[in-house]
């Protein structure tokens, strides 16, 4: 998020003038790369669910069958008519 936004964010909620080259925003980065890393990790897990669920359920990403379905049986030239 943009520095000049959380200071009018943090402002409007509190009162409180924060300055762009408080040591406020070394925290605001942290929360940045950890809350980032934290949702990569829960979507591959996600992901891999996904993929799990899916074949349990035989079906691919597209909710299409993994197996064709067999096709239909043909008349035989046999049968009686």
């Amino acid at each position: 998020m943009d520095q000049h936004k959380l200071r009018t964010l943090v402002f409007e909620k509190t009162g409180v003038k924060v300055d762009i080259d408080d040591p406020i925003f070394a925290l605001v980065a942290l929360n940045e790369a950890v809350l980032a890393e934290a949702v990569e990790r829960h979507v591959e897990r996600i992901d891999a669910a996904s993929v799990a669920l899916a074949a349990r359920l035989g079906v691919a990403d597209a909710g299409m069958p993994l197996v064709p379905p067999a096709p239909a049986p043909a008349a035989t030239a046999n049968a009686p008519s």
